[in-house]
């Protein structure tokens, strides 16, 4: 071996893609593709299953639940077909509207997760955009997603992020915007963590716009966080939060 040579050779992980589009693609639906993630469709021990969606609006009216955890993978990312991601702006890449009261994707699998440059559009519903919560010690990430148009006027709260529960996660770059609570005991956040959440995370790069709690009690928060030796905020940006109850 050289002298920059550990004398080993590297190892590949096996990456499978699957296409997420109306027509011609493996799946019509992420939900589709999720249920999919099992040892059977990917025989390879250690293998990153990628789910792709085209740019196209992909309807959901019941939450995507991310739970899988087939032996055979080792990471799950969700994201764009090569010329579908966005451009920093809503409508303009792979699109995941909501047409009822949902939280739009739940994560709670404990493999490794990822999702990256998916907008999702709430569409004035009750709810939370993504909810993490999971107990294992994997990373999970959002990163350059734009989530916005939550409009929580019954007893559940509204976050565009919401950290349940959960080890190392990282929020990138996102756009959350758009997020209004109106019950009597709403909470409005772009990212909101629970008592729950455990350490490292990373929450950084952030733009936060127009979070809004006009109930008579809880908060409004750009970011909430618990405090922790582990945590790191940095490089985010929060404007315009506050309603009828004071914002943090």
């Amino acid at each position: 071996p050289s002298a920059r040579s550990t004398g080993r050779a590297e190892i590949a992980m096996p990456t499978v893609i699957k296409t997420i589009q109306a027509t011609g693609g493996d799946y019509t639906t992420v939900a589709a593709w999720e249920a999919d993630l099992t040892n059977a469709t990917y025989p390879d021990a250690s293998t990153v299953a990628i789910g792709e969606m085209a740019d196209e609006n992909f309807n959901i009216s019941t939450g995507i639940t991310i739970d899988a955890a087939p032996s055979n993978v080792i990471e799950i990312v969700l994201r764009p077909q090569t010329g579908a991601a966005h451009n920093g702006t809503a409508g303009t890449g792979a699109r995941l509207p909501a047409t009822a009261a949902i939280p739009a994707i739940s994560v709670t699998t404990a493999l490794k997760f990822a999702i990256r440059f998916i907008e999702i559009n709430m569409n004035g519903q009750n709810g939370n955009g993504i909810e993490f919560s999971h107990a294992a010690d994997t990373t999970h990430c959002c990163e350059n997603c734009i989530i916005h148009d939550i409009n929580a006027t019954s007893s559940i709260y509204g976050r565009g992020l919401f950290v349940a529960s959960g080890r190392d996660n990282r929020f990138l770059n996102n756009v959350i915007y758009d997020i209004n609570t109106s019950s009597a005991t709403g909470n409005a956040g772009g990212i909101f963590e629970s008592t729950g959440a455990i350490r490292p995370r990373e929450y950084m790069n952030n733009t936060i716009y127009k979070i809004a709690n006009n109930g008579t009690t809880g908060t409004s928060s750009g970011i909430l966080w618990i405090d922790d030796a582990d945590l790191k905020v940095q490089n985010n940006i929060a404007l315009n939060v506050g309603g009828s109850t004071a914002g943090a």
